[in-house]
């Protein structure tokens, strides 16, 4: 049923007994059905706004430093109305390789220090794009952070693509800041790190196309080891190491999200979003 309304209303009458991928903006009135139970639980995605470090001035850790400061993570996350989780770490909380330590490490909100980074480095003024792809998640997060960034001397505009566009011309460099997100169905941080910010994947899946010896060596290592206490901190300093060069600001991590209908029992809803029906049974 591709039509989430749809699918709601056949929730409410009993028609199905079950849907997943709930949407904020319906989370209220699916929470107001007789008879059906809602499940949210911190999951393994995270969204993030990136910039393409290979073009100026995003190559100049000034200027990301200053975005960082200016973006208010918070006013977006709390339009998600309990559907995201606010941590600026990139590993998320239900990875492997987290630490709770890195979870205030990153750049906190602080719009008078980002006015100040971007007058003091002579960016005021000056006109960004930020590339969404047209997915209400996305130009949400656009539109919230072209205000953000415009409010600390910047002159943002959102341009907005199909999907299919969009990730091809993300995958070529085509772009100055955008926003996408990693579902991350293994929960390891080294299937996280090493995908999106090795450069090994750049023109592959590192759409910042990021490039951190160090950080490579890290990841490597994270990759390569068996000893599981060794591959948490290899992931650990290189997820603080990239979160102080940021490539990514994190926007929200995600959550994992079910409505059944009360007679469903037994149904668990992994971190990565996927679901089993082998010990759900109905009464």
């Amino acid at each position: 049923m591709p039509e989430t309304s749809t699918a709601i209303s056949m929730l409410q009458t009993n028609k199905v007994q079950f849907i997943d991928n709930l949407p904020s903006d319906q989370l209220s009135r699916i929470e107001s059905l007789k008879n059906v139970k809602v499940y949210k639980g911190k999951g393994t995605r995270v969204s993030y706004l990136g910039f393409n470090v290979e073009k100026e001035p995003f190559n100049d850790l000034k200027f990301r430093q200053a975005v960082a400061y200016g973006v208010d993570q918070e006013a977006y996350v709390n339009q998600l109305h309990g559907l995201g989780i606010l941590n600026k770490s990139i590993i998320g909380p239900k990875i492997f390789g987290y630490d709770e330590k890195a979870k205030e490490e990153g750049y906190p909100y602080d719009q008078e220090k980002a006015k100040q980074l971007i007058e003091e480095n002579g960016y005021k003024g000056k006109k960004i794009t930020l590339l969404a792809a047209n997915r209400d998640n996305y130009m949400k997060m656009a539109e919230i952070v072209q205000s953000q960034l415009n409010d600390i001397g910047l002159n943002a505009k959102i341009e907005s693509m199909e999907w299919g566009t969009f990730l091809e011309t993300t995958r070529k460099g085509n772009y100055e800041m955008t926003f996408l997100g990693w579902a991350n169905s293994t929960a390891d941080g080294s299937e996280l790190l090493y995908p999106n910010l090795h450069s090994d994947n750049i023109d592959a899946s590192n759409y910042s196309r990021y490039n951190n010896p160090e950080f490579d060596k890290l990841v490597d290592k994270s990759r390569e080891s068996v000893d599981q206490d060794e591959r948490a901190k290899e992931l650990q300093e290189a997820n603080l190491m990239v979160m102080k060069d940021a490539p990514w600001i994190v926007m929200e991590h995600g959550t994992v999200t079910a409505a059944y209908d009360e007679s469903v029992k037994g149904l668990v809803v992994s971190p990565n979003g996927q679901w089993y029906l082998n010990n759900v049974s109905r009464e």
